[in-house]
């Protein structure tokens, strides 16, 4: 079960804008919840939440570990802040392959160390190509 709502929690923060996927209501719900069990765990401001799925991606001060949360929670990132690739190229819909290999690949490259730190650029690189 978890494997499957990691798949979508991923899809949903690194597919370009221009290659939409509809997801089903109960998809969508699913996504609300994450976001919010982990903006609440993170203590983050709402205002900052919308602007994560925008060009006007906030600080890592303002989100924290938000990305993070949402990456490690399901098992797309481990606590060491690894991405676990094999993971991610069995669940990506072969169909999305060649659109977000390259987008997971890129933006998976980053110097932080620190498990946050990573899951936010990682994020915010997403951001950059979804809402360029």
């Amino acid at each position: 079960m978890y494997s499957v709502q990691a798949v979508l929690v991923f899809l949903v923060l690194s597919i370009c804008s221009n290659a939409q996927i509809m997801y089903s209501e109960a998809d969508e719900k699913l996504l609300k919840t994450i976001r919010i069990n982990c903006a609440a765990a993170e203590k983050i401001d709402p205002s900052f939440i919308s602007k994560v799925d925008s060009a006007n991606f906030p600080t890592y001060d303002e989100v924290k570990c938000y990305p993070y949360c949402i990456y490690s929670t399901f098992g797309i990132m481990t606590k060491a802040g690894e991405f676990d690739l094999d993971f991610l190229k069995a669940h990506i819909p072969v169909e999305q392959h060649q659109l977000a290999l390259p987008i997971v690949n890129e933006c998976i490259k980053t110097n932080a160390t620190e498990s946050c730190q990573r899951g936010y650029e990682t994020y915010k690189c997403y951001s950059a190509d979804v809402y360029a």
